[in-house]
């Protein structure tokens, strides 16, 4: 799993700034580490912005009134892409967790 959050962090670094991930780790880290990776991904959120999920080009809106209904059906799209993503890397994180024999020795 280490290489999937490598590559989820990568992208996150790429989309906006922040400081980078605590790493997964390997089976002989330190177990404060494994905690620090834990609760920085169950608390996750990304900076991606979700762009491609727009509906509606707003510069061919033939009015105000248009382009900022066009830009508020946007705004939707794009909050929902963004709640999935945080979603999806949650609950891969309470998967991955649930199963990290790190973790298992430490309850």
């Amino acid at each position: 799993y280490r290489n999937l959050f490598e590559l989820i962090n990568e992208q996150e670094q790429e989309a906006g700034t922040g400081a980078p991930a605590p790493s997964f780790g390997t089976s002989e880290t330190p177990y404060p580490e494994v905690q620090a990776f834990y609760t920085y991904w169950v608390a996750f959120a990304t900076r991606k912005r979700f762009g491609y999920k727009d509906k509606y080009n707003p510069s061919s809106a033939e009015s105000r009134w248009e382009k900022r209904a066009i830009d508020a059906e946007n705004k939707k799209e794009r909050d929902k892409a963004r709640r999935e993503y945080n979603a999806l890397v949650r609950n891969l994180v309470v998967y991955v967790k649930k199963r990290d024999k790190r973790v298992l020795a430490n309850l």
